[in-house]
């Protein structure tokens, strides 16, 4: 990884308080959360996948999940072990809008694997996002605050409804695992409209990318999309989430991968500063860092360059 290894000898390192990839995200765009508040991902993920948000309707995100539960833990698995259908997706979202239609939720099923429900009022709750659940222990991970009890109570409910439907019954006989649940995260309603930096285009293959961009009314693009151009007409914020599954799922050989990519795609940004159509890179890799390369510190030649391995054990 010559790029990111020489990157890493050669910035400036600054810190934020983003402590992950989406409250990165959203800062970058004027969208600093109170602390002990949910980020509004769900409400704004909802919007990237073209749901009607109305302003002011409380969202969340809903993913359908298997929950496997033993004497000392409850694990959760998500949509990766599932591998759900539309049909059956849109089978399961009917039943539960039957079912709580007259509580006024609402859930939407724009993909098998990413579930939306559009909720009654206000919610007072912190959550937790799907992803730093999977494979764990649910216990420790749910909602809390002053409404947690009655949307834990509306997960266990969803539980006993999805438990012997056709849909899972039908996935059970066929060897799989039946949705026996939904998990709530990302609580909140669109934020007002704030000022969005001149020049500013957004890149990402994310729903909440897409979503930022519609609400922001910046230039979106695809993550296959050249950054560099947009960047050297303006400024370009590219959320690049290849990395972030495999982190999760504990995949080695997906992880590496997606590092080439990234790998490949700096060499790109590398060149544009060395020819001075750039002036600064800087990365979030979500945990308060934020790196800065500028084209006049890229050769340090007093720093000494050390392989990724010893900065993944820094970093971690």
């Amino acid at each position: 990884m010559p790029h990111l290894e020489r990157w890493l000898c050669t910035e400036q390192r600054l810190s934020s308080n983003w402590q992950d990839a989406s409250a990165a995200l959203l800062g970058l765009l004027g969208l600093d959360c109170p602390a002990g508040a949910d980020l509004p991902t769900g409400a704004l993920a909802a919007l990237g996948e073209g749901l009607d948000v109305p302003e002011g309707q409380v969202w969340s995100h809903a993913d359908p999940v298997f929950l496997r539960a033993a004497p000392d833990h409850l694990r959760l698995f998500d949509e990766r072990v599932l591998g759900l259908s539309s049909e059956e997706a849109a089978a399961l979202a009917a039943l539960f809008n039957r079912h709580f239609g007259g509580e006024g939720m609402r859930l939407h099923t724009p993909a098998p694997d990413r579930w939306y429900l559009a909720l009654p009022g206000r919610s007072a709750m912190r959550t937790c996002p799907v992803l730093e659940v999977v494979g764990r222990d649910v216990r420790s991970s749910l909602p809390t605050g002053a409404d947690a009890r009655r949307w834990i109570g509306l997960m266990n409910e969803a539980q006993m409804l999805f438990h012997g439907t056709l849909v899972n019954e039908r996935r059970e006989q066929a060897g799989g695992l039946g949705v026996n649940g939904i998990w709530l995260w990302g609580v909140g309603a669109l934020p007002p409209p704030c000022a969005i930096r001149e020049g500013l285009s957004v890149f990402g293959d994310h729903p909440l990318v897409r979503g930022l961009a519609r609400w922001g009314r910046v230039p979106w693009g695809a993550l296959s999309t050249d950054w560099t151009a947009a960047a050297e007409a303006g400024e370009a914020l590219v959320f690049f989430d290849a990395l972030w599954k495999p982190v999760c799922y504990g995949e080695t050989a997906s992880w590496i991968e997606a590092l080439d990519a990234l790998e490949r795609r700096l060499g790109t940004l590398d060149r544009a500063l060395a020819a001075g159509r750039l002036r600064e890179v800087r990365l979030y890799p979500g945990n308060g860092d934020i790196l800065m390369v500028r084209r006049r510190n890229r050769w340090l030649l007093w720093r000494r360059r050390r392989p990724l391995e010893a900065w993944v054990e820094r970093l971690s």
